[in-house]
């Protein structure tokens, strides 16, 4: 081979390789690149995480990387730290003992030192403003492929509103619980849906007899009487409370003893965001002695009701047979109307009396029927023709009144309220009229008179117990008529009102229930 053509062999050959090493270095440029635009996709991710996040090389424990978040959890850099021996600069305290963490305790450099790993560690720390914060920090070691520690990753969460919340709600709890056991007279306790409690306060120990360690998952039939049991009272309750919201109800109720005490139970059904029914609050009062004065106070107006009604009895009936037995004479026939009707006055004082007495211990049961007005207003006034001056009173009823649901005895009691006041403070021989019309929450009935009507600032208490006008001429009666009137009208779910000026008489207004049609 000549000279002249290994020149040209070894050219060829430089050629080639130098075209291999451009070949390479576009990859490796190419590989530069994807590297760079990798970097630059994984600093953003990490600076972009909800979390903070550190990793420094092993063993030394320098900083290789805290992201942007870190910065906004401590608001203060974090950067700078070269050694284990600087973690101290993060200033943290333990949560449990207040203590400040040494370099070597914090998570990061326990990863790396000793290759453990924390989860969900509380450090308390401070922040740049000096106000305190809490992280919850998780760390763990990075190991090479022959298991040697390279590095560590921690991972901070920043969850200070959470603990102050929780802190928060603790502490609500706390004063709700005292305030609960705090409450001697009431037993407050919850039970599951089957009826087993689940808590129980001291108000429940104190009526009840049961301790708490006693009571705890047993079931509240325990405090049913037998014929209670019997009867399925204790499924009828729970399926009330549940299928209502709420249920109220009275009735005997046992203690551990066995003794038995007059129970009031509200029952109140508890429910989750969704709607479910977990379980059952439920508040107990001992009424026992309220429940016994409730009975001697029946006893009590039975025997007066019928003690002082006994006489006028005698009276009205030896009237009556005078009546029948004298010449009809005119002036003794007076007398013995002006005795009848005294004593079917003094008969209406004492329902009065007993029926308030009735009415404010919830003793009074009412029997409502569907009554027309149409019907039931003349059949009144014929029944009530000695009792009331029935010549003065004008009745009208609008066509296309309803029927009204309502106790007819309690009804007439009402009329006969308003009427006889009517009557009473009306000019001698003005008429008196009554009415009944449509009313967009039932039928109204009104009484209206043509007396001297009532001070505006007296309106107010018109209808309270005892009061009575302080303009009235006459001084009949014992201001419990229109009292009894309103505590009748909203037993029966009405109201009533009146609108009076003085020198144009009084209209006592009251609407009832229309009847359901048939």
């Amino acid at each position: 081979m000549t000279v002249n053509s290994m020149a040209i062999d070894t050219e060829q050959t430089l050629r080639d390789e130098i075209e291999e090493l451009r070949a390479e270095l576009a990859t490796t440029k190419a590989e530069l690149r994807r590297l760079r635009l990798d970097g630059s996709r994984l600093t953003a991710v990490v600076d972009q995480m909800p979390c903070g996040l550190m990793i420094a090389e092993a063993p030394s424990g320098r900083l290789l990387l805290a992201n942007a978040q870190m910065e906004r959890i401590w608001q203060r850099p974090v950067g700078g730290l070269e050694s284990i021996r600087d973690y101290g600069q993060l200033l943290g305290f333990h949560d449990d003992t207040g203590r400040e963490y040494a370099d070597e305790e914090w998570p990061l450099a326990r990863a790396i030192q000793h290759g453990e790993v924390v989860r969900s560690e509380e450090i308390t720390f401070v922040r740049g403003d000096s106000n305190c914060g809490v992280v919850s920090v998780s760390a763990t070691p990075v190991r090479d492929s022959e298991g040697r520690i390279i590095a560590g990753v921690a991972v901070f969460n920043d969850i200070t509103e959470l603990t102050e919340a929780l802190q928060s709600l603790r502490e609500s709890e706390e004063r709700f619980r005292l305030l609960v056991d705090g409450v001697k007279d009431y037993a407050l306790y919850l039970t599951d849906t089957a009826g087993h409690v689940i808590s129980w306060n001291a108000g429940a120990e104190r009526i009840t007899g049961y301790a708490i360690r006693e009571i705890l998952g047993q079931s509240t039939t325990c405090f049913y009487p037998p014929e209670e049991m019997a009867d399925g009272v204790p499924l009828r309750d729970l399926g009330a409370a549940c299928g209502q919201g709420r249920w109220e109800a009275e009735g005997w109720r046992l203690r551990k003893d066995g003794e038995r005490y007059w129970a009031n139970i509200i029952t109140t059904a508890l429910h989750d965001d969704h709607g479910y029914c977990w379980g059952l609050a439920v508040v107990i009062r001992d009424i026992t002695e309220f429940h016994e004065l409730q009975e001697q106070q029946r006893i009590f107006l039975h025997t007066v009701s019928h003690d002082l009604r006994f006489p006028l009895t005698i009276i009205l009936g030896h009237v009556t047979l005078l009546q029948e037995l004298i010449p009809a004479e005119e002036i003794a026939q007076e007398c013995m109307d002006a005795i009848q009707r005294g004593v079917r006055r003094m008969n209406f004082m004492i329902d009065d009396l007993v029926d308030a007495a009735r009415l404010e211990g919830g003793q009074l049961k009412l029997n409502p029927q569907p009554l027309d007005p149409a019907d039931f207003l003349p059949g009144f006034l014929h029944r009530n023709a000695v009792a009331l001056d029935t010549a003065r009173i004008q009745l009208a009823v609008e066509p296309g009144t309803p029927s009204l649901l309502a106790d007819p005895d309690r009804l007439e009691r009402m009329l006969i309220n308003l009427l006889t006041n009517a009557l009473k403070y009306s000019p001698a021989g003005e008429p008196v009229r009554l009415s009944a019309a449509p009313h967009a929450e039932g039928v109204c009935l009104a009484v209206a008179d043509q007396g001297q009507g009532i001070p505006a600032e007296e309106l107010p208490d018109l209808f309270s117990r005892f009061f009575r006008v302080k303009s009235e001429r006459k001084g009949q009666g014992i201001g419990l008529g229109l009292y009894i009137t309103k505590l009748l009208v909203e037993a029966h779910g009405g109201r009533i009102w009146a609108d009076s000026r003085p020198g144009h008489g009084s209209t006592f207004s009251f609407v009832l229930p229309a009847s359901p049609p048939s």
